[in-house]
Protein backbone atom coordinates (compact mmCIF):
# COMPACT_ATOMS: atom_id res chain seq x y z
CA UNK A 1 0.00 0.00 0.00
CA UNK A 2 1.50 3.72 -0.93
CA UNK A 3 2.12 6.18 1.69
CA UNK A 4 0.15 8.56 -0.07
CA UNK A 5 -3.32 5.87 0.12
CA UNK A 6 -2.55 4.95 3.45
CA UNK A 7 -2.04 8.48 4.92
CA UNK A 8 -5.39 9.30 3.19
CA UNK A 9 -6.88 6.38 5.07
CA UNK A 10 -5.75 7.58 8.04
CA UNK A 11 -7.24 11.04 7.90
CA UNK A 12 -10.24 9.67 6.77
CA UNK A 13 -10.20 7.64 10.11
CA UNK A 14 -9.58 10.89 12.40
CA UNK A 15 -12.04 12.57 10.29
CA UNK A 16 -14.96 9.63 11.28
CA UNK A 17 -14.09 9.47 14.53
CA UNK A 18 -13.95 13.12 15.26
CA UNK A 19 -17.44 13.41 13.71
CA UNK A 20 -18.44 10.13 16.32
CA UNK A 21 -20.52 8.87 13.61
CA UNK A 22 -22.83 12.00 14.13
CA UNK A 23 -26.70 10.62 13.42
CA UNK A 24 -28.58 12.99 10.50
CA UNK A 25 -32.06 14.50 11.64
CA UNK A 26 -34.60 14.56 9.03
CA UNK A 27 -33.44 18.60 8.14
CA UNK A 28 -29.91 16.88 7.17
CA UNK A 29 -28.50 18.44 10.18
CA UNK A 30 -26.74 15.97 12.29
CA UNK A 31 -28.28 15.16 15.92
CA UNK A 32 -26.56 16.74 18.72
CA UNK A 33 -24.20 14.24 20.44
CA UNK A 34 -25.07 12.19 23.61
CA UNK A 35 -23.56 14.85 25.77
CA UNK A 36 -25.86 17.45 24.25
CA UNK A 37 -22.89 19.60 23.07
CA UNK A 38 -20.48 22.20 24.44
CA UNK A 39 -21.56 24.43 27.48
CA UNK A 40 -22.99 28.13 26.95
CA UNK A 41 -19.52 28.94 28.26
CA UNK A 42 -17.78 26.97 25.91
CA UNK A 43 -19.89 28.70 23.01
CA UNK A 44 -19.21 32.08 23.94
CA UNK A 45 -15.80 31.87 24.53
CA UNK A 46 -14.93 30.54 20.88
CA UNK A 47 -15.07 33.29 17.92
CA UNK A 48 -17.59 31.56 16.20
CA UNK A 49 -19.15 28.70 17.52
CA UNK A 50 -21.15 26.34 15.32
CA UNK A 51 -22.96 23.84 16.39
CA UNK A 52 -24.63 22.09 19.26
CA UNK A 53 -24.80 23.67 22.68
CA UNK A 54 -26.78 22.25 25.85
CA UNK A 55 -28.24 24.54 28.67
CA UNK A 56 -31.76 25.33 30.07
CA UNK A 57 -34.24 27.07 27.93
CA UNK A 58 -36.17 29.68 29.48
CA UNK A 59 -38.98 31.72 27.67
CA UNK A 60 -40.78 34.58 30.15
CA UNK A 61 -43.60 35.76 28.32
CA UNK A 62 -42.83 39.21 25.67
CA UNK A 63 -39.41 38.38 26.57
CA UNK A 64 -36.32 36.70 23.83
CA UNK A 65 -36.03 32.92 24.42
CA UNK A 66 -32.50 32.50 26.46
CA UNK A 67 -30.34 29.34 26.56
CA UNK A 68 -29.16 29.28 30.25
CA UNK A 69 -25.83 27.22 31.51
CA UNK A 70 -27.36 27.14 34.83
CA UNK A 71 -30.76 27.86 36.54
CA UNK A 72 -31.00 30.09 39.85
CA UNK A 73 -32.99 28.47 42.49
CA UNK A 74 -35.91 31.20 42.05
CA UNK A 75 -39.56 30.54 41.73
CA UNK A 76 -39.80 31.39 38.68
CA UNK A 77 -36.40 30.35 37.67
CA UNK A 78 -34.05 32.82 36.39
CA UNK A 79 -30.93 32.47 33.81
CA UNK A 80 -27.73 31.90 36.34
CA UNK A 81 -24.38 32.21 34.62
CA UNK A 82 -23.31 32.69 31.17
CA UNK A 83 -26.78 32.70 28.77
CA UNK A 84 -27.43 33.28 25.19
CA UNK A 85 -30.67 35.32 23.08
CA UNK A 86 -32.37 32.43 20.55
CA UNK A 87 -33.33 34.30 17.56
CA UNK A 88 -35.69 32.66 15.12
CA UNK A 89 -34.74 29.50 13.28
CA UNK A 90 -32.69 28.10 15.68
CA UNK A 91 -33.63 24.55 16.26
CA UNK A 92 -33.94 22.72 19.88
CA UNK A 93 -33.61 19.10 20.43
CA UNK A 94 -34.97 17.53 23.76
CA UNK A 95 -32.07 15.76 25.49
CA UNK A 96 -32.06 11.70 25.35
CA UNK A 97 -32.68 9.91 27.52
CA UNK A 98 -34.28 6.10 29.09
CA UNK A 99 -37.37 7.00 26.59
CA UNK A 100 -35.37 7.28 23.27
CA UNK A 101 -32.70 4.61 23.66
CA UNK A 102 -29.05 5.01 20.76
CA UNK A 103 -30.99 5.06 17.24
CA UNK A 104 -34.62 7.03 18.34
CA UNK A 105 -34.35 10.80 17.85
CA UNK A 106 -35.56 12.54 20.65
CA UNK A 107 -38.61 14.92 20.08
CA UNK A 108 -37.58 18.96 18.91
CA UNK A 109 -38.62 22.25 17.53
CA UNK A 110 -37.54 25.91 16.70
CA UNK A 111 -37.84 28.97 17.68
CA UNK A 112 -40.58 31.07 15.67
CA UNK A 113 -41.57 34.52 16.13
CA UNK A 114 -39.43 34.72 19.53
CA UNK A 115 -41.39 31.85 20.92
CA UNK A 116 -40.70 28.01 21.91
CA UNK A 117 -42.40 25.62 19.26
CA UNK A 118 -42.76 22.05 18.47
CA UNK A 119 -45.92 21.59 15.73
CA UNK A 120 -47.27 24.62 17.42
CA UNK A 121 -46.21 27.34 19.87
CA UNK A 122 -45.07 26.35 23.57
CA UNK A 123 -47.28 27.79 25.88
CA UNK A 124 -47.00 29.14 29.45
CA UNK A 125 -49.33 27.16 31.29
CA UNK A 126 -49.28 23.65 32.78
CA UNK A 127 -51.68 22.39 29.99
CA UNK A 128 -49.96 23.90 27.34
CA UNK A 129 -48.81 21.85 23.90
CA UNK A 130 -44.97 21.48 24.94
CA UNK A 131 -45.97 20.45 28.66
CA UNK A 132 -45.37 16.86 27.56
CA UNK A 133 -41.37 17.25 27.20
CA UNK A 134 -39.22 15.78 29.55
CA UNK A 135 -38.43 18.44 32.48
CA UNK A 136 -40.83 21.22 31.37
CA UNK A 137 -42.35 23.75 33.76
CA UNK A 138 -44.63 26.58 33.54
CA UNK A 139 -45.82 29.37 35.65
CA UNK A 140 -48.41 31.32 33.51
CA UNK A 141 -45.73 33.84 32.67
CA UNK A 142 -42.35 31.82 32.70
CA UNK A 143 -41.93 28.44 30.62
CA UNK A 144 -38.36 26.41 31.70
CA UNK A 145 -36.75 23.14 31.24
CA UNK A 146 -35.04 21.57 34.34
CA UNK A 147 -32.98 19.88 32.36
CA UNK A 148 -30.61 20.81 29.50
CA UNK A 149 -32.09 20.62 26.18
CA UNK A 150 -29.53 21.07 23.05
CA UNK A 151 -29.62 23.81 20.49
CA UNK A 152 -27.96 24.41 17.24
CA UNK A 153 -26.87 27.59 15.60
CA UNK A 154 -23.84 30.11 15.30
CA UNK A 155 -23.28 32.19 18.13
CA UNK A 156 -22.86 36.28 17.32
CA UNK A 157 -22.40 38.72 19.91
CA UNK A 158 -24.44 36.92 22.94
CA UNK A 159 -26.73 35.68 20.40
CA UNK A 160 -27.21 32.43 18.95
CA UNK A 161 -28.84 32.62 15.57
CA UNK A 162 -29.70 30.03 12.84
CA UNK A 163 -26.80 28.11 11.07
CA UNK A 164 -26.81 28.66 7.29
CA UNK A 165 -25.44 26.75 4.79
CA UNK A 166 -22.05 26.63 3.93
CA UNK A 167 -21.12 27.80 0.29
CA UNK A 168 -21.83 24.98 -2.27
CA UNK A 169 -23.39 22.65 0.47
CA UNK A 170 -26.66 21.86 2.16
CA UNK A 171 -26.79 21.93 5.92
Amino acid sequence: MSRKLLSSMIAALFLAAACGGQEQSEQGISLPPRDGGVTVSEALASSSQVGWIRGFLLAERDQPVMLCEVLDESFPPQCGGAALVLRDGVLWREPYSDSYPFGDVPPGGGITDGVLTTDEPCGYDLDGPCIGLLGVAASGEVFWTDVAYSVIGTVNGGELRPLEAPPGGDL
